[in-house]
């Protein structure tokens, strides 16, 4: 079974165990691995949450990282190297200097990141930093 389907089952079971025929509750939440169906008062009013690209140990390490200088980034984007085994961070700013990163073993690391893609620093850290 997909896991949306799981989701729906889950989100029509929550409506009919706890929720009057005429008065639906907020309290119906699932979380099913990366799913969480979300009831808020109408039946169809889920929604299954985006990942975050980065989990909380990379994003510490690289904003610690970038903070100095983070109004000049122009992009932060994941690289591999020339045999392709390994990957590593690649920070641009004012579209001249690159600061790499010591490479990792692919697939290690970074999971979130797509390789080659140009991140922004609001796009990997949100509007809190």
């Amino acid at each position: 079974m997909a896991k949306i389907d799981k989701c729906v089952l889950d989100m029509l079971k929550c409506i009919k165990n706890h929720c009057s025929e005429n008065n639906f509750c907020n309290e119906c939440k699932f979380i099913n691995d990366d799913c969480t169906c979300m009831f808020s008062g109408a039946p169809n009013a889920w929604k299954i949450p985006e990942k975050e690209i980065l989990d909380e140990v990379e994003k510490e390490y690289l904003w610690n990282i970038i903070k100095p200088f983070k109004d000049k980034i122009d992009n932060i984007h994941k690289a591999n190297n020339y045999a392709g085994d390994k990957e590593g961070i690649n920070i641009v700013i004012n579209s001249s200097e690159e600061i790499c990163l010591p490479f990792f073993k692919k697939g290690k690391m970074y999971i979130g990141m797509k390789l080659f893609k140009k991140y922004t620093v609001k796009e990997l850290f949100g509007d809190d930093k």
